[in-house]
């Protein structure tokens, strides 16, 4: 009898002899050390020893026989290999196929390492996009502040119901256009973590996915609010659970809803890293006001570097640095 079980790295399909139960090995599909899974009436007859002692290459078996060359040693390894079991070439992430996704559990140290190698080699334009945003945002928010203000004049008086009304408008124009900003923000981000060509100009390139972002944002915005009035906590919850839909829409234009159960999908396992990240955010955009709020424009560029990283991280993906 076999034991027959997914790498939960690479989600390759794996099999290996029943008496490797709680033993440790290497996938050989993605070279990552895994635990092979106990089976419910197994009983292990080894020395404790013996259990825990490594496992060859050869004992676990992925249950595809396609294979590839090492551009090093020429040894055959597996088609799906991240790493020459032979020789120890790396060779990178698979690439995925178009529109799939990798569910992968994220370290936060690796992902704040790699968005500020990232950063530092794109200083200008990261700082730059993300001075046109915050410009952008401030001025649009200030613009609608002033034809309200010009509207119902100060103080609004007995126009009461008036004021909600141009007050809800207000909100709802600013909203439209922050989602909209943000989304070519995520553009001109994700192309910048690749390490693809990225212009401030791409700020501006969300148009054909904004129905989408404006209405997977207002679902999202409404889920947050309920979940924050019930003591707070389930707000927290369904931000961290939901809060990749922007991003998702902009890399892969998801409907509303996709995008909803999408995001839920990858932050499986990664909320407590998110709300690490965000807490490292949130210091980050304090000493950057603290250094004449010039620094913010740095820290809010290098945090939205790290989120976009984290998700390129939480769904498989390639980024410019390794």
């Amino acid at each position: 009898m076999s034991i027959e079980f997914h790498c939960p790295h690479c989600d390759k399909y794996l099999k290996t002899k029943e008496d490797k139960a709680g033993r440790m090995a290497d996938c050989p599909g993605c070279g990552q050390q895994i635990e092979v899974p106990s089976i419910s009436d197994f009983r292990y007859q080894e020395t404790d020893a013996e259990m825990t002692g490594p496992i060859d290459y050869g004992d676990v078996d992925v249950i595809s026989e396609e294979t590839k060359p090492c551009p090093m040693c020429g040894q055959e390894v597996k088609a799906a290999a991240v790493k020459c079991r032979f020789c120890g070439e790396e060779f990178g992430p698979q690439p995925l196929a178009d529109g799939e996704i990798r569910p992968t559990v994220i370290d936060v140290g690796e992902v704040m390492g790699t968005s500020w190698e990232i950063f530092k080699a794109n200083l200008g334009a990261c700082v730059g996009a993300t001075i046109v945003v915050v410009m952008l945002n401030l001025f649009v928010q200030q613009g609608v502040g002033g034809v309200q203000a010009l509207i119902l004049g100060d103080p609004p008086g007995n126009q009461m119901g008036l004021f909600f009304v141009i007050q809800l408008i207000g909100f709802l124009i600013s909203f439209a256009f922050q989602t909209w900003l943000t989304v070519g923000q995520m553009i001109f981000f994700l192309n910048v973590a690749r390490g693809k060509e990225a212009t401030i100009g791409q700020v501006f390139t969300g148009g054909a996915m904004f129905p989408n972002a404006l209405g997977a944002q207002i679902l999202f915005t409404i889920m947050y609010m309920v979940g924050f009035i019930l003591l707070i906590v389930p707000g927290v919850i369904i931000a961290l659970m939901f809060g990749q839909n922007l991003i998702l829409i902009a890399d892969r234009n998801l409907s509303v809803m996709d995008s909803l159960n999408t995001s839920r999908e990858i932050t499986n396992g990664n909320k407590l890293s998110l709300f690490t990240l965000f807490l490292v955010l949130f210091g980050l955009m304090i000493v950057g006001m603290l250094a004449c709020c010039v620094g913010v424009f740095f820290s809010a560029g290098y945090g939205t570097l790290m989120m976009v990283v984290a998700y390129l991280r939480m769904t498989g993906q390639h980024v410019a640095v390794r």
